[in-house]
């Protein structure tokens, strides 16, 4: 069973199914790849892969494919513990001003990523253009390391830091994220006819979401 894993669902959700396929299953194959959205629907399409859990995607990269929506998830806005900003947010009620985020380095989506254009969409209903000092990544190794050791700000999708956030490792700037919200979900190559261990695989990821997975956020 090949399976790809975008880098919210590799850190958060990928663990428990994994579980849960060991206890129901123990003898079925499982490998787990990850990486970009653009990267993992290519290999989808392409039969390199059999399944690919994640969020949805622009349009164009969607083609061929269908989604089974498990939940929703938002971008986190992360520091680390005793960044400068948290002791002096700025003026936006609702916490940090993005537009001080600016006088930060920021790891930012690049193009390609999935959670792109909702963190345009954030910024764009501040009339906050995108920041000038970036590092564009969604590489959450390279990410974790670099802010708790740096001034650096991220923009991620939530599930990639919920357990730093959990732990204080990352501290979560307080943020209205809700128009960062989208889909997360199974995708397929639409008309396919699913194999058992698909349906295996499905049915492990349905009864960890029903049996007590709480979404970042």
């Amino acid at each position: 069973m090949l399976v790809g894993a975008l880098p919210s669902v590799s850190a958060r959700l990928m663990p428990d199914v994994v579980a849960e396929l060991q206890r129901v299953a123990p003898h079925l194959w499982l490998s787990v790849a990850d990486g970009g959205h653009g990267y993992l629907t290519t290999l989808l399409r392409a039969g390199d892969l059999d399944v690919v859990i994640g969020g949805l995607g622009a349009p164009e990269t969607m083609q061929e494919l269908s989604l089974t929506q498990l939940h929703l998830e938002d971008v986190a806005v992360v520091v680390r513990p005793g960044h400068p900003i948290l002791s002096d947010p700025g003026p936006d009620s609702d916490g940090p001003a993005l537009r001080r985020i600016a006088e930060y380095p920021v790891l930012y989506p690049p193009r390609a990523a999935a959670i792109h254009p909702l963190v345009e969409r954030l910024l764009l209903s501040r009339g906050i253009a995108p920041p000038p000092r970036r590092i564009e990544t969604v590489s959450g190794a390279f990410g974790r390391v670099h802010v708790r050791q740096s001034d650096a700000v991220w923009f991620i999708s939530a599930g990639v830091v919920a357990r730093e956030i959990a732990g204080g490792r990352l501290v979560r700037l307080p943020l209205d994220t809700e128009l960062t919200k989208g889909p997360v979900g199974l995708m397929t190559r639409a008309g396919q006819p699913e194999i058992s261990a698909q349906l295996l695989f499905r049915q492990a990821v349905m009864r960890v979401v029903a049996l007590g997975f709480v979404p970042p956020g």
